[in-house]
């Protein structure tokens, strides 16, 4: 997502980028990048529980984004080169 770069190009202050990578959260939760973004923004405002629950969403819809239905592991990474 190009808008989640071209925010972090910008000198925004923290809170501003916290709001906006929260709006990228709302557009596109598959994206996780933002997530970490926020995560660091809470911890550096002693909001460490609030970032660890964000962080652990973030975990877990990666996981569901590998694993199949069923929580298995696929049988083969489709992107091997090898």
């Amino acid at each position: 997502m190009r808008e989640y770069y071209d925010l972090l190009d910008r000198k925004l202050s923290p809170g501003s980028l916290k709001s906006e990578m929260k709006r990228l959260i709302e557009l596109d939760p598959l994206f996780l990048d933002p997530y970490l973004v926020v995560a660091g923004i809470l911890m550096a405002e002693g909001k460490e529980g609030e970032a660890k629950a964000l962080l652990k969403d973030a975990y877990e819809r990666s996981m569901r984004m590998i694993v199949d239905k069923d929580g298995n592991w696929p049988k083969k990474d489709e992107l091997e080169l090898v």
